[in-house]
């Protein structure tokens, strides 16, 4: 029995064309639907952030800017949305680092 195709799936060259095009690609899939995202630009980012005070907006923002293809359900459906939302922990990470008094 072959895989089920998601609504939204891309194919292996599409992908790769992605990758070369963005860096790393993530995706995300409830009910037979699957989407695709890259990580954020600073622009990006620096808008987000001005979006704290509106989660959902901010949420709202980042995964229309942030999808390069797939289905759009991710976008268009609060349910969908709402669980896309920990993928963003993904998309925008922040490098530990060490601090030293000198």
């Amino acid at each position: 029995m072959e895989p089920k195709t998601l609504i939204g799936q891309a194919t292996e060259k599409q992908i790769a064309e992605w990758k070369e095009q963005h860096g790393e690609i993530y995706s995300t899939i409830a009910e037979g639907h699957v989407a695709y995202f890259r990580t954020p630009n600073r622009k990006e980012v620096s808008y987000a952030m001005g979006l704290q005070n509106d989660p959902m907006k901010m949420t709202e923002f980042l995964l229309k800017e942030c999808r390069i293809g797939g289905s759009d359900v991710f976008e268009k459906e609060v349910s969908f949305m709402l669980g896309a939302a920990p993928l963003l922990e993904k998309l925008i990470t922040v490098k530990q680092t060490e601090i030293a008094k000198l």
